[in-house]
């Protein structure tokens, strides 16, 4: 049940439920959308395809480009934009640094301290300022380093 809709080539669906428009079930025109995405991205120098620069992968994978594209109703150029947003921020803040020099372990205890913390623990001040009034103590605890001196 598919209808054409306006100038552009894009047909309504009756739904976008998984697994539409995701990996293996695209329609030739979200396809083409992909491709023309991933093209742009390159130009721009923000993509790099398998085989180019030496790698043997993609920088970014096609279920991840497929995320901006279903974000912005399959508009290169508006997923584009949004693209380079996340890209930009992301080497602003040395998330590639961060990845490879995180504590594993520090992390997944902090994971954990903050999962296991109760609901609804936040406060506000006598100033009107959101304070957290819960499990504190047991992180200067665990990280005495984190705590002042």
């Amino acid at each position: 049940m598919a209808e054409k809709m306006g100038d552009n080539d894009l047909e309504r669906v009756d739904s976008y439920q998984y697994p539409a428009a995701h990996i293996g079930h695209l329609n030739d025109v979200q396809q083409k959308r992909l491709e023309e995405f991933k093209e742009l991205a390159t130009k721009k120098g923000y993509y790099a395809p398998a085989g180019q620069n030496g790698a043997n992968v993609a920088s970014h994978d096609d279920a991840t480009m497929l995320r901006y594209l279903r974000a912005r109703k399959f508009t290169p150029t508006e997923a584009f934009g949004q693209f380079k947003d996340t890209e930009d921020w992301r080497k602003s803040n040395h998330m590639e640094e961060l990845y490879d020099t995180i504590d594993v372990e520090m992390y997944d205890r902090t994971r954990r301290l903050v999962d296991s913390s109760p609901h609804r623990s936040y406060r506000t001040s006598s100033n009107s300022r959101s304070t957290h009034n819960g499990q504190v103590a047991a992180i200067v605890e665990e990280y005495p380093s984190t705590s002042s001196k």
